[in-house]
């Protein structure tokens, strides 16, 4: 993970040498996102370009420009938002850093979704379109059900993320696991499943903070999943790597020596949320990761989406995951469907709602981590 990071710092300060990088690639909602560290969620500076688009949305305007300090030279060419409202007015009304006029009606009722930028959204571009991730993930109810304390499910008219977690921790043998996956989605947290799960808008996330599971349990258990569940998204969180890893040599084992064996599944998604430790203080770092697909390759295709947007452990061990080849339209179709992505098949940002260690989200561990690192 420290020599991806780094190798992908490296691109991102060669491409300011190489004056690539320009002012309006931080606040044009129009331009394409140049740098990986506006890419990866986790570490990336959307504020403004978030902002902008909020402006242009609900026909308000925005003009930015930038001064020398007490001089009158101006540093970089001024930005329009609305970009087609013809040149900007080069006075400042301070000539000192960077100077924002903006105009916002004061009731704004459009929402921040947009066409995409590209008419191909098989292929989606690291524009701010994924920016819209964040505003669909607005209308997502987190409701978290703890072990002995009953919730009231909120109105099922709105969607939901159903985070269950067993009152067991720790499997050393077999009647464990069968009570560790009973406490989970059997009993109470069995009727909120049949509440929950028919909206196909609503997902189910299983947190594993604090348990001793391997990759022989997590595989037991999709397959307990899969009978009771069939074709219903399941999120598994606060995992580590390793195991995820364990967990995919083991299914390879299995496909490559049953050769009528499928991949996996082609009517269902797991999501991995997997973290490692880094740093003298063991902070975690999270990685997001899809297991869906018939053939290898439609596993590998799927994380190739999510590598566009999230940091993906996938594409650690599994390499040229760029080279993988399109799915065909009709998986395309299915998976566009489905309540994890939105714009094709750009992931929803659901690191700001999964929780990880001490009540901090997954997003916020990642920025921790990344704040912490030097830049050089």
């Amino acid at each position: 993970m420290p020599e991806l990071l780094e190798q992908e710092l490296a691109e991102d300060c060669q491409r300011i040498r190489d004056r690539e990088v320009r002012f309006e690639h931080f606040l044009n909602p129009e331009t394409l996102l140049l740098l990986n560290q506006q890419a990866k969620r986790a570490s990336a500076h959307l504020g403004l370009l978030t902002f902008a688009k909020l402006v242009s949305g609900n026909n308000g305007f925005l003009r930015a420009s930038t001064w020398l300090t007490e001089e009158k030279d101006l540093l970089r060419e001024p930005i329009l938002i609305p970009t087609n409202l013809g040149n900007a007015d080069e006075v400042p009304l301070s000539p000192m850093g960077t100077n924002f006029h903006m105009v916002i009606p004061f009731r704004p009722y459009k929402p921040l979704l947009v066409s995409e930028t590209s008419k191909d959204v098989r292929t989606p571009s690291n524009s701010v379109s994924s920016v819209q991730g964040m505003e669909v993930m607005l209308s997502y109810t987190m409701v978290e059900v703890k072990p002995k304390q009953p919730v009231i499910l909120p109105d099922l008219k709105e969607k939901l993320i159903l985070s269950l977690e067993a009152e067991l921790k720790k499997i050393y043998k077999r009647q464990d696991e069968s009570k560790f996956w009973d406490q989970l989605i059997n009993g109470k947290n069995k009727q909120y499943l049949q509440q929950v799960l028919p909206e196909m808008s609503n997902m189910v996330a299983i947190n594993l903070d604090e348990s001793n599971i391997n990759a022989s349990h997590l595989f037991r258990f999709l397959g307990k999943w899969e009978l009771q569940y069939p074709g219903k998204v399941i999120l598994l969180y606060n995992l580590s790597a390793e195991i995820y890893h364990d967990f995919i040599d083991i299914n390879e084992f299995f496909t490559e020596r049953f050769v009528d064996f499928d991949y996996w599944n082609g009517n269902s998604v797991v999501g991995f949320y997997t973290y490692t430790k880094y740093g003298a203080e063991n902070c975690r770092f999270y990685f997001t990761d899809l297991l869906w697909g018939q053939k290898k390759h439609d596993y590998l295709y799927i994380n190739k989406m999510v590598r566009r947007t999230s940091f993906n452990a996938t594409c650690i061990f599994q390499k040229n995951l760029e080279n993988v080849p399109a799915i065909s339209d009709d998986d395309f179709a299915y998976l566009a469907r489905l309540p994890l992505f939105h714009s094709g098949l750009t992931l929803l940002p659901l690191d700001l709602l999964l929780k990880g260690h001490a009540g901090l989200t997954l997003f916020e561990h990642n920025a921790m981590v990344l704040l912490q690192k030097e830049l050089a």
